[in-house]
């Protein structure tokens, strides 16, 4: 499984992958960056009104712009959601 959301600009260069690994996200500028997180490290999962996906981890936040009505997306989304609740629950259930 490798599922990936691209929102490239001009300038910028923004991903997000969802692996079995976990999540490989990239956001590169002149002063950005590449983060690679296990599913267990995601505290919280967001998605703001005006369809901007946002992983938190601690103190750190990472972002990408999504479009809801493309089934690529909505794949990567669903992945990676079942994939922080699968290793968010307690050994042997919940």
């Amino acid at each position: 499984m490798s599922l990936k959301i691209s929102n490239n600009s001009l300038v910028a260069k923004n991903y997000i992958v969802v692996d079995s690994g976990g999540v490989h996200y990239c956001y590169n500028t002149l002063l950005g960056g590449e983060k690679r997180m296990a599913f267990s490290q995601i505290d919280c999962i967001l998605m703001s009104a005006d369809h901007k996906l946002s992983i938190h981890m601690g103190s750190e936040s990472y972002s990408i712009q999504v479009n809801p009505n493309d089934p690529k997306h909505q794949a990567v989304i669903n992945a990676l959601l079942q994939e922080v609740r699968r290793t968010a629950l307690p050994p042997g259930g919940g």
